[in-house]
């Protein structure tokens, strides 16, 4: 059950106080526990999946002008199965999609958008977008909004996997989702089950169960490169919370504002132009989380500066990859880390590129392993 927000903000924060005051409404209204209320309001959408004789089902699929959710009916159902499934020991319930558009391909200043999900017990819900979302320049100085309320039941997985977030000169946005997953029986297990390194790692012993599970991408390009607009907005926020048993266990925020007495945002992202944070969370993404874990880490060890250690090398020139070796490889233009959530929850991982190419490229090669889940097993 989701804890109210809490409703404090830091003094000039008006538009953090103002999402958390929208959201704190929509836990008012009823929701949840329950059906996501019919949206009434211009931006409001709500989506429901159940488990329907094996297989998750939409039963709840509504939205409201600017904001449009479509559903592809059967369209990723099963697609991954067959053999994939015989060497997994097993099928998952094939995943639902709900892609959310927005009317003129982007979010207008004054726009409120509000999403509510509501993911059964055993679903497999996917959340994702059609293209980039633009954030189109303000006018008399109105915050474009996107809000997300999420649900996700015992044995659930909620995959949300936008395309990036394109802000324009001048563009103000703030974005804020919370997600609240239900607990496991149990988070440490049995005998047969350890923890190493802050991920969980099943054993025999292992029972009770299966809490719900998260993955989340949340992404952003410097703007319209090809335009000259390179981190040139006014304000950007994105925040996202996860909730487990009514205690926050991860609350990430990144805030990009412009700043007269300081330098310029771009003079401070320089030479990137996209980042990404990516939460691997709950027991469906623990093999994953694993995996990522295990690359960032030899990662993060490498070199992101020429021979002589003075500045970071040119993408596709060869440096070093890691300190002391004579062999010299391209640099792909990517500086990654990763941070462990308490308990054996999950993980979290950070992603800054020259380009987003290279960062889509990235998460599309190494996030290959949630196909199974996304896609049905």
């Amino acid at each position: 059950m989701c804890r109210e927000p809490e409703r404090h903000c830091e003094v000039g924060d008006a538009t953090g106080c103002r999402a958390l005051v929208i959201i704190a409404e929509m836990a008012a209204a009823g929701w949840p526990p329950g059906r996501p209320p019919f949206p009434t309001a211009p931006g409001d959408g709500a989506a429901e999946f159940t488990l329907v004789r094996g297989k998750t089902t939409l039963s709840t699929l509504r939205s409201t002008y600017p904001l449009k959710m479509l559903n592809l009916h059967g369209a990723a159902r099963k697609c991954g199965g067959g053999d994939q499934g015989a060497k997994d020991g097993g099928e998952l319930p094939g995943a639902e999609w709900v892609y959310m558009l927005g009317h003129g391909g982007g979010i207008v200043s004054g726009d409120v958008m509000r999403v509510k999900v509501c993911v059964g017990e055993g679903c497999t819900a996917v959340m994702t977008t059609q293209s980039f979302t633009k954030v189109f320049t303000q006018h008399n100085g109105q915050i474009a909004r996107q809000l997300m309320r999420a649900r996700v039941g015992a044995g659930a997985l909620l995959a949300v996997l936008p395309d990036p977030i394109v802000p324009f000169r001048d563009s103000r946005f703030a974005q804020h989702q919370e997600f609240d997953l239900a607990p496991s029986g149990t988070v440490h297990g049995g005998e047969g089950e350890s923890v190493a390194n802050g991920v969980g790692v099943p054993g025999d012993g292992g029972e009770g169960v299966e809490g719900g599970s998260l993955v989340l991408i949340d992404w952003m390009t410097s703007g319209r490169q090809a335009r000259g607009e390179e981190w040139d907005m006014e304000h950007y926020q994105s925040v996202n919370r996860v909730l487990m048993s009514s205690r926050c266990i991860l609350h990430d925020a990144l805030k990009l504002e412009r700043e007269p007495l300081n330098a310029s945002v771009q003079q401070r992202m320089h030479p990137f132009h996209c980042l990404a944070m990516v939460a691997l969370i709950g027991p469906r993404t623990r093999k994953l989380a694993l995996h990522m874990r295990e690359l960032i880490q030899k990662r993060q060890s490498e070199r992101i500066v020429d021979k002589d250690g003075h500045a970071a090398p040119t993408v596709g020139h060869k440096r070093p990859r890691h300190p002391g070796e004579e062999e010299e490889e391209p640099w792909d233009g990517l500086v990654c880390s990763v941070s462990d959530l308490p308990e054996g929850y999950g993980v979290v991982l950070r992603v800054a590129g020259h380009e987003h190419s290279g960062v889509e490229s990235f998460l599309r090669i190494h996030l290959k392993g949630l196909r199974p889940h996304t896609l049905g097993a």
